[in-house]
């Protein structure tokens, strides 16, 4: 089976050809996000320009650890396995998580629900048209927000 040559995560369902000519075999995911992103070229890694066995075949230079144990084991060996194995990572993170962004855990405090709250009421109300409902939940938003 042949990976995506862009995220070598998912195996390799479509052809595209880029502006230089060169034809790059990617996953449904990647190709359409070349398509919705520009040019084919600027989203290649440079290192895409050579043939590279997929992911599970390749080690990090420093630790020597594999894709296929780092898999196993959910732990990279080392810092240069996250420059080593970032594309694979990103995609990896984007498929669990959605993002590859980390938004913290910090709890939202009884202000910013209720602020948070009061904007989704206000929003719900000025798209029923319910203008004198939006302009109280304005007049509370606000004046919790003076209040903070």
């Amino acid at each position: 089976m042949m990976y995506c040559q862009r995220c070598q995560a998912r195996p390799a369902l479509a052809q595209v050809q880029d502006a230089a000519g060169l034809s790059w075999a990617l996953c449904d995911l990647c190709a359409s996000q070349s398509q919705v992103f520009g040019s084919l070229h600027k989203l290649m890694l440079p290192a895409l320009t050579q043939a590279s066995p997929p992911p599970a075949q390749q080690s990090c230079p420093s630790c020597h650890q594999t894709w296929h144990i780092l898999q196993q084991t959910s732990h990279l060996g080392c810092p240069e396995c996250y420059r080593f194995f970032r594309v694979p990572l990103e995609a990896a993170l984007t498929r669990l998580h959605g993002q590859t962004v980390h938004q913290g855990r910090r709890p939202h405090s009884r202000q910013e629900r209720d602020a948070s709250w009061m904007r989704q009421e206000l929003e719900k109300a000025v798209a029923e048209e319910r203008f004198e409902d939006a302009a109280q939940w304005r007049d509370r938003l606000r004046s919790l927000e003076r209040n903070s």
